[in-house]
């Protein structure tokens, strides 16, 4: 008996169908990942093309040319992927404190409860003296 039974078991099926997430949230994580991506790409695009002209961050020609790229590569490719992908990141984790600033995980049944400080009474004595 006890947990084993039906009725606990379609207890727990309930339980497991309302913790699901809906699939339509993980077609809205992939759009937003594309989308983080490719305005990273284009930003990249204009920080090459704005740093060019303000001197902002040196870039070394071998960085914006490197001699394994073809030369028929449009310029500074690997430039703009990488600081696309940087973009991509920053803004994944910026995306992800503001969420979680807004909607704070709420502890289950099943999770301890936060722990309480104890307020320590009188002064601070230092032990042996």
């Amino acid at each position: 008996m006890g947990r084993d039974t039906y009725r606990y078991r379609q207890l727990d099926q309930e339980r497991e169908e309302r913790r699901r997430l809906n699939p339509v949230w993980r077609g809205v994580g992939c759009l937003l990942l594309v989308i983080l991506a490719v305005g990273g790409y284009a930003f990249a695009g204009w920080f090459l093309a704005a740093n060019l002209d303000n001197g902002w961050v040196y870039i070394p020609p071998e960085a914006i040319q490197p001699a394994f790229i073809p030369a028929w590569a449009p310029y500074g490719i690997l430039v703009r992927l990488i600081v696309g992908f940087l973009f991509l990141l920053f803004g994944f984790g910026l995306i992800s404190v503001f969420y979680a600033l807004l909607f704070p995980i709420k502890p289950g049944e099943t999770d301890v409860p936060p722990l309480r400080r104890r307020k320590v009474k009188g002064t601070y004595r230092s032990r042996g003296r």
